[in-house]
């Protein structure tokens, strides 16, 4: 089903949802039937089992396909119109605006689609809740795709969550018309979460606290400081500012301890098991549904049922259970990043925590307690980290001190939290409570920083290949099977095979990266940046003269070079010590070493002697086109993003008019000259 559902998104055909579901269905119950007859032929039972595959893959490969049909609607949405949405969550408030997430439904569409709306921040954008209907005046566009190789793609991130239409809305320029929107349930649990918010920013406390507070009790991280998200992130231990699986569990052992002295009978057992599951699912919508909470409940959900029929499993049947569930009712959760840490966090503690825990027995309860957090900090990072090197391209060095930090103080502050949550109508025990909590944050706050500050804290690798995570991951199973096996010298082989692998696969990438050349015209608002790369060096020209406008960028431009390249930066004003390096690694002046490209400055004395392929017109260049034009027949009319909306318009025209390709940052991102 999972190949299904990567092929659906990766190598889509035009093929009939019907045909894919008649397919499983008639592939499915025919490779049943060795299955259901018990057949003793290996062979039908082997072509039994590839059938059932196919079937699945079929529904993996529909779901995508419904799930795009329901959710993605036709070109003609995109355009200035009235529509009445009902907000499907609850309202994030920003500096400048009010983003909600809002289901729209017309007269004039079969389906209903989620929309994502900007309202501007005023006195009535800040007082909308989940369930509002409101009716608005908005031009629908899609999310903003990528601009520059290596940048977040904020469209392909709404396409991951079924959401392909967004709206900026000015003020004046909406109405609410009521709040009966929504679902009863979720609205009662997300009006209860806001009670708790509102009780947190009760207490005494100052206002990391309070932000990491609701973060880690009710699953609200919309408003946590940027350097301390910063300083969390580089110790490996962001998953404690959101409401994950090992809180949910936490709340639940809790629960299971309160509730056992009831459960003496088997109706009592029952009536446990469906209190469980109610505070369970309360306790996710509550949280927001995040994808490790999700996995958690839906696990624990597993789980229950389990005891309910008296049944046991391995614990890596649920785990795979609860993402089957998830899975059918949302493909595409699997390209979501929290879904994968999470899944692959748990895995790694199944497989590899016994044989951890193995490697050494404590002779006390301290000691055991201490083995057992280094353990799984331990193996959950092994299974997490080739993730973090794909992703984001940083490894955690110190990310077992931090743990043992921070697991201990986030655990009991959490414990302290709920308390204070169940308590807060008592004014002197919730005082008490608040302050216990607020000075265990404060500690962990203060672990985390002092952490991040050690010299080696985050280790930049730069981003890995999926070729590279997979290899890493051949050996990472290979290593777990061969201390599992008995034949050890089997073993030892396979592994130096896997490593053999790895490091041709690291080789092939290294060779790849050093021969690299590649020219970019980057979209940066309200300047000019070209960059030329050559292997692990880079120059790049920035129109912007300012040291602190080049740190700025910087992180924007190493994304696209590529993070273990060294860049010179360079300014128009310095063009002739650009063009002396860039000739030093085989780039002449605005040459990609195949076509030449020349900056228009608006000076004629700048003019080339020579035809040009490429012209990049720059800050609204003054001379006019024509002349430009005439002489010198570029291929191509670059605009990048330092120029006015009438430059672009003044060069579309021309380009329409001598019939000349126009390239527009603004709207297609930045143009690679060549490479990749």
């Amino acid at each position: 089903m999972l190949l299904g559902i990567v092929c659906a998104v990766y190598s889509p055909v035009n093929v009939s949802g019907w045909w894919l579901v008649l397919s499983a269905i008639v592939v499915g119950l025919i490779s049943a039937l060795p299955l259901i007859f018990k057949s003793t032929s290996s062979f039908w039972r082997n072509c039994s089992v590839i059938g059932l595959a196919i079937a699945w893959w079929c529904v993996g490969y529909w779901n995508v396909v419904n799930l795009k049909l329901l959710n993605q609607p036709s070109d003609s949405v995109y355009k200035q119109q009235q529509i009445l949405v009902t907000l499907i969550e609850e309202p994030v408030i920003k500096e400048k605006s009010v983003k909600v997430l809002a289901e729209w439904t017309s007269d004039s569409l079969s389906n209903s689609y989620k929309v994502m709306l900007y309202l501007k921040r005023d006195a009535f954008s800040v007082q909308l809740h989940y369930g509002d209907n409101i009716g608005a005046n908005v031009t629908l566009t899609k999310p903003a795709k990528a601009m520059n190789p290596g940048d977040f793609d904020y469209r392909a991130w709404c396409a991951n969550k079924n959401i392909y239409v967004q709206a900026y809305v000015q003020s004046g320029s909406w109405k609410l018309f009521n709040h009966d929107g929504g679902n009863w349930f979720k609205k009662a649990a997300l009006q209860l979460r806001n009670f708790f918010r509102a009780q947190i920013n009760t207490l005494d406390i100052g206002r990391d606290e309070k932000d990491v507070a609701a973060a880690l009790l009710v699953g609200y991280d919309e408003q946590l400081d940027d350097q301390l998200q910063q300083a969390f992130s580089a110790t490996g231990t962001l998953h404690v500012l959101s409401v994950s699986g090992m809180h949910v569990a936490l709340v639940y052992v809790v629960l299971m301890k309160l509730l056992a002295p009831f459960e003496t009978t088997l109706r009592r057992k029952r009536f446990s098991a469906i209190l469980q599951f109610a505070f369970i699912w309360f306790y996710a919508v509550l949280t927001g549904f995040s994808p490790s909470v999700l996995r958690s409940v839906t696990m624990l959900t597993v789980i229950i049922t389990g005891r309910l029929l008296m049944k046991r499993s391995h614990i890596l049947n649920s785990l795979l259970a609860s993402a089957f569930i998830l899975l059918l009712f949302d493909p595409l959760l699997i390209f979501d990043v929290g879904f994968q840490l999470s899944y692959a966090a748990v895995a790694g503690i199944v497989l590899l925590q016994p044989i951890a825990e193995s490697f050494y027995t404590p002779d006390s309860a301290a000691k055991r307690m201490v083995w057992s957090l280094v353990s799984v900090s331990v193996v959950a990072q092994v299974f997490t980290f080739p993730l973090g090197l794909y992703y984001f391209g940083t490894f955690p060095s110190w990310f077992l001190f931090a743990n043992l930090i921070i697991i201990p103080a986030s655990t009991l502050a959490l414990y302290a939290g709920v308390f204070f949550l169940a308590v807060c109508w008592i004014p002197g025990l919730s005082a008490v409570a608040g302050y216990v909590m607020s000075w265990l944050i404060t500690t962990m706050n203060g672990g985390v920083t002092w952490i991040s500050d050690w010299p080696g804290a985050s280790i930049t690798t730069g981003n890995w290949s999926f070729t590279e995570l997979i290899a890493l991951y051949l050996v990472i199973f290979t290593l777990i099977a061969a201390m599992q096996s008995s034949q050890k010298m089997i073993s030892f082989r396979r592994v130096l095979i896997c490593f053999a692998v790895l490091l041709i696969v690291l080789q092939s990438s290294h060779v790849r990266e050093y021969h690299m050349k590649r020219t970019i015209v980057h979209h940066i608002r309200g300047n000019t940046v070209v960059s030329v790369r050559e292997g692990y060096n880079a120059a790049v020209l920035h129109a912007s003269t300012k040291s602190s406008d080049e740190n700025f960028y910087f992180e924007q431009i190493s994304n696209s070079v590529g993070r273990k390249v060294e860049i010179e930066f360079f300014n128009p004003d310095s063009v002739q010590e650009f063009r002396h390096y860039c000739s030093a690694y085989q780039f002449p002046l605005w040459t990609d070493g195949y076509r030449n490209v020349f900056l228009y400055y608006g000076d004629a004395e700048q003019l080339p002697a020579t035809k040009a392929n490429y012209l990049l017109v720059r800050n609204n260049a003054a001379l006019p086109p024509d002349e430009w034009l005439e002489q010198y027949s570029p291929d191509t009319i670059i605009v990048d993003a330092s120029n006015h909306r009438g430059t672009l318009k003044r060069w579309k025209n021309k380009a329409l008019q001598y019939k000349k390709h126009l390239h527009n940052t603004a709207e297609e991102g930045a143009l690679i000259l060549h490479g990749r």
